[in-house]
């Protein structure tokens, strides 16, 4: 069964809230004279996982550049085109969807 746009959208957020805490996580370490760079090798493919309809969806995500990521489930990968908005919003883009995202 192929994930509807509800599912790849919040999998979307997740992953890039991901992104943003290793991000941050690294910049602190390397404020403090740390050089590990452990938060950005767990970058290279974050698990996530989606509840919805009463399906459990597993997701694999990369970072692909600072503005894309893709998105793996079972042999199915989504390319996607992210932007985060003056308001906080996240502003996606994937196969011939977009999508402004709002979340917490």
């Amino acid at each position: 069964m192929e994930p509807d746009s509800a599912v790849i959208n919040a999998a979307v957020y997740r992953a890039y809230k991901s992104i943003q805490n290793s991000i941050s996580s690294f910049q602190d370490a390397l404020s403090k004279g740390q050089l590990s760079t452990l938060p950005l090798r767990e970058m290279q493919s974050i698990p996530v996982e989606i509840s919805y309809l009463d399906t459990k969806y597993q997701f694999k995500a990369q970072l692909k550049a600072p503005d894309a990521m893709s998105l793996m489930i079972n042999d199915q990968t989504i390319d996607v085109k992210f932007r985060e908005q003056a308001d906080g919003s996240l502003y996606v883009a994937y196969g011939d969807e977009a999508h402004q995202l709002f979340g917490r």
